[in-house]
């Protein structure tokens, strides 16, 4: 072999081996960082790792809601704004131009007030179209029998809770119904107010599988809350196995440990256990840091008598970190939640508490997942117009739902409402303002699915994230007066009885769906270009979506809807479903007055360079008498 062939042949050994340490490199890194997300047993994190990696989640992480991000921009009827001319002569010349009146703007006869043609609402108002027809398309009489209802419950064995039961007038709901259609592993849920901790509890056949498995079978290495495979799925053992993760993004069980400290454990005393069977309160009385090597000492899972359980709870609190008055009697069942310490591979923290069956004083009660949407905050709220009161405003970017993902279901795109759902909360805002009760609750006969509108903590339909989170049901008024944002938005990507779908894959939403909601509001919708015709709306007690667009559009920079709500003789008011506290980044000609985040007003003669490109004029009916209050 010559000089010159040697050299390239050494260059190229090199080079080969260089990649080998680099793949083997990058292997060990790999199962170092998922030993870091904790397992439960030395043998059960050598099968975690050796099953390679898993799927990535489709879930989406929360995020703090970020005011100074820029939305995504919205789709109009036209991308051209309107020029407006001679505005303060349109004014003058205008007789009476703020008298005050509610009475619609006038239609001839025979005139449809909207652009868009809408079919009819739905003749039974509990009404659901039948498979394959659209609901314009069947005669009354057959919607009325084609009434859409959920598969019927298979009723619960009876089973007998034991131990000393409690009252209590706190009471959260599961849909444990819906939880077995997702997984039949499924046992029950844990709650531990003022924390992360609010999960599913499964079983499965062994002790591994959900170490590496969300609780709806996907693969993924967060893993799940899981019950000992060799314990009763009632929870009438004397004590239950609880395991899961101590996961570094502070999910699963990664609120255990802090139970170790005095102060966290003082400030949070309790968990609830929901089960189909019966609910309990769960008192918490020990938190120990046990190694696997003495097991036999602390995992437990059944006693031969009296004295042997006394015993072992006197054991228990002589190694627990905390003090605790909490009674434990023979007879008795405990609960114990096992998970790492992520500091040494063979030491377990497990927390003991003693579960308590509950008497409820009231039959009613909140669901987990609406529990954990209110634990976020709210940006709802009022704010004072002037020349119309008090208005309803919502927020696109509302901490509740701005991190759920909008979208319709054939999409592989994941973005989110917080950032493009002004077109949804602009006529939620108008809906709100403009509605009783009673034409409000109308829309929630409109749905297609057999779930009626329904949301996740990260989705705003039922399209993500069903199956891996409980689905809220919108199911009432107070439901669609607290969610209507994502409710209209449930409605825009396509789950209405028209089948219209206005969530665009492009960007933004479509204005093609306000009609149909107005319709079913029992409201009027035009679409208009005169800006003459919407100021003489606003007169007679219309309230207005507007579109803006342009780079140089002083709301976002891009496409985005508003809603006006009055006038007088030198401003326009509008509320901005962008809640912002200013402008200062995208108002480069400082048009905008703030009253209030959320609330702005504009003179007249800056009219022009909102950037509007059409109206959507909403407004009562003629005719229509609102219900005695």
């Amino acid at each position: 072999m010559g000089k010159t062939n040697r050299s390239k042949f050494l260059i190229l050994l090199l080079v080969v081996c260089l990649a080998g340490f680099g793949l083997l490199g990058a292997e060990a890194w790999r199962i170092i960082s998922e030993r870091r997300g904790g397992a439960l047993w030395h043998e059960q994190e050598l099968a975690y790792i050796s099953e390679g990696t898993p799927a990535p989640d489709v879930h989406v992480a929360e995020e703090p809601v970020d005011a100074s991000v820029t939305p995504e921009p919205e789709e109009f009827e036209d991308m051209e704004p309107i020029v407006f001319t001679e505005i303060e002569n349109f004014l003058l010349a205008t007789s009476s131009p703020f008298s005050a009146s509610t009475s619609a703007p006038a239609t001839t006869a025979g005139e449809t007030p909207a652009v868009v043609a809408v079919p009819s609402f739905p003749s039974g108002m509990e009404a659901t179209p039948a498979p394959g027809l659209s609901a314009d398309e069947r005669a009354p009489e057959e919607a009325a029998a084609a009434v859409s209802s959920a598969p019927s419950d298979t009723p619960a064995p009876e089973v007998q809770m034991v131990g000393r039961s409690i009252t209590s007038d706190i009471r959260y709901t599961m849909d444990f119904a819906q939880l077995s259609m997702l997984n039949e592993d499924v046992r029950g849920w844990l709650i531990a107010e003022d924390t992360i901790l609010n999960y599913p509890v499964v079983q499965g056949e062994d002790n591994e599988y959900y170490l590496t498995h969300l609780f709806s079978g996907k693969q993924n290495k967060t893993g799940a809350v899981f019950m000992d495979c060799g314990n009763s799925r009632y929870f009438t053992d004397i004590c239950t196995w609880l395991y899961a993760h101590n996961r570094q993004d502070d999910t699963m069980f990664a609120v255990i440990p802090e139970y170790a400290d005095q102060a966290f454990f003082d400030e949070h005393p309790n968990m609830y256990l929901l089960t189909p069977y019966g609910d309990y309160l769960v008192q918490l009385f020990a938190c120990i840091r046990g190694n696997i090597t003495e097991a036999e000492k602390w995992h437990i899972k059944s006693f031969d008598g009296k004295a042997e359980f006394e015993a072992y709870v006197r054991s228990i609190r002589s190694q627990s970190r905390v003090a605790s008055d909490t009674e434990v009697l023979w007879g008795d069942q405990l609960l114990a939640m096992s998970t790492c310490t992520n500091q040494v591979h063979e030491e377990r923290y497990v927390l003991f508490g003693v579960l308590r069956p509950i008497l409820y004083e009231d039959e009613e009660g909140m669901s987990v997942t609406r529990l954990e949407l209110e634990k976020r905050g709210s940006y709802t709220k009022t704010v004072d117009i002037p020349g119309y009161g008090e208005a309803i405003y919502y927020a696109q970017n509302d901490p509740t739902w701005a991190n759920m993902l909008y979208e319709t279901r054939k999409t592989n795109a994941h973005r989110k409402f917080g950032t493009s759902g002004s077109g949804p909360t602009a006529l939620a805002i108008a809906i709100a303002n403009l509605t009783d009760d009673e034409q409000l609750s109308r829309l929630l006969v409109c749905p297609s699915s057999e779930y009626g509108f329904s949301l996740c903590t990260c989705s705003v339909n039922q399209y993500f994230c069903n199956r891996t989170h409980v689905q809220l049901r919108i199911s009432g008024l107070e439901d669609l007066k607290q969610y209507l944002p994502v409710v209209l938005a449930n409605f825009a990507t396509g789950n209405n009885l028209w089948g219209v779908q206005s969530r665009s894959s492009a960007s933004g939403t479509k204005a093609d769906f306000f009609p149909y909601v107005a319709n079913a509001c029992n409201l009027d919708c035009r679409y208009s270009r005169d800006f003459t015709e919407m100021i003489s709306a606003l007169q007679n007690g219309a309230v207005v979506i507007a579109g803006t667009a342009g780079s140089s559009a002083p709301f976002t920079g891009g496409g985005h809807y508003v809603t006006i709500l009055s006038m007088d003789q030198e401003y326009l008011y509008i509320i901005d479903p962008y809640l912002k506290e200013d402008y200062h980044a995208t108002d480069r000609r400082h048009v905008l007055e703030v009253l209030e985040p959320g609330a702005v007003r504009v003179k007249w003669q800056d009219a022009d360079r909102l950037r509007l490109n059409g109206f959507y004029i909403l407004y009562q009916r003629a005719g229509y008498v609102p219900p005695e209050s």
